[in-house]
């Protein structure tokens, strides 16, 4: 999903854009292009954010992944493991 849609996302069900939390969790596109999401988008990047930006921003976080994963919030071992990965591509 593209920025801005996750900021009307959030915008809509949460009351707030979360501009910040969007550019957090996805700041590693930049360089991995789909593969950045191993990095912040499981449980940890969420309670990273809720540390970074507060506990509300955490549920922008959730929303951001569930949207790009189809609904999933993997753990961050859940990544480690090559068929979860593969999933998305299938």
């Amino acid at each position: 999903m593209e920025f801005e849609k996750h900021c009307q996302e959030t915008l809509q069900k949460l009351g707030n854009r979360y501009e910040e939390v969007h550019i957090w969790l996805d700041y590693y596109y930049q360089f991995e292009g789909v593969s950045h999401r191993e990095k912040r988008h499981h449980t940890n990047g969420v309670k990273e954010v809720e540390k970074l930006f507060g506990k509300e921003a955490g549920k922008a976080a959730v929303l951001h992944i569930k949207s790009d994963l189809c609904g999933d919030l993997p753990t961050p071992e859940e990544w480690k493991d090559a068929d979860y990965w593969l999933s998305f591509f299938r």
